[in-house]
This record gives C-alpha cells, sequence and structure tokens, in this order.
C-alpha cells in the first residue's frame, strides 16, 4: 500500500501490507493493525550499559590455537599464527600474530 487513504479503500476481505512505525498492533471497529512484536513476539534486546566487558587478552590466547582464523577489526580475516614477543619502547610485549593473504602480518599487543 502507497499510504493509509489506499488502505482504507481496500475491500474489507483483502489483507493488506505496509510499514509503520508502531511498537504493537490494535484493533479498532474498522481495522485490525498487526504488528511485528504480535507476530515475532517481544525483542530479546539487552538494556545500554548491560553489556558485557570484552575478553581479556589471556582469554583470547587461551581460546586461540595455532592455524585458527581470526577476524581483525582494521585488517579483516587472517590466520593465527601463534603468540610472539617484541620489544616496543625498550620493553617486551606478548603479541597475537596474524598472517593475512599475500604474506601480509600483523602483530595486536595485550593491553598491559
Amino acid at each position: 500500500m502507497a499510504d493509509w487513504p489506499a488502505a482504507e479503500a481496500l475491500d474489507r476481505a483483502i489483507v493488506g501490507l505496509g510499514v509503520v512505525g508502531l511498537e504493537a498492533g490494535f484493533e479498532t471497529d474498522e481495522i485490525a493493525i498487526i504488528g511485528e512484536q504480535d507476530i515475532l513476539g517481544d525483542r530479546l534486546v539487552r538494556p545500554m550499559g548491560a553489556r558485557a566487558a570484552p575478553p581479556s587478552f589471556s582469554a583470547i590466547v587461551n581460546a586461540l590455537a595455532e592455524g585458527d582464523l581470526v577476524v581483525h577489526i582494521d585488517h579483516g580475516i587472517g590466520r593465527f599464527n601463534g603468540l610472539k614477543t617484541i620489544t616496543a619502547a625498550g620493553a617486551p610485549h606478548d603479541c597475537l600474530e596474524i598472517l593475512y593473504a599475500g604474506g601480509d602480518r600483523s602483530t595486536c599487543r595485550s593491553r598491559n
């Protein structure tokens, strides 16, 4: 349906379909509106602020095995190549080494 007058012009035996921004449907003597929530039920949405804390560096390392595919937020899909220690600013840092297509690699430092 293009608009509300088009919906009103429908024969009572015809079911019309339209997109309307409603939380839930309703019914009057003239029309019954069935909303997404009426069909699919309540959404399982967490309230804002109820997000779980991001996993720790050690939890990530413990969950990975060499050869596992991983997704890096900036670089895309790569293969975990193991733990590597690099020196940055004169101090050793544990890093995840990830290999990408074409031989590219990145090392993701721990947040410690």
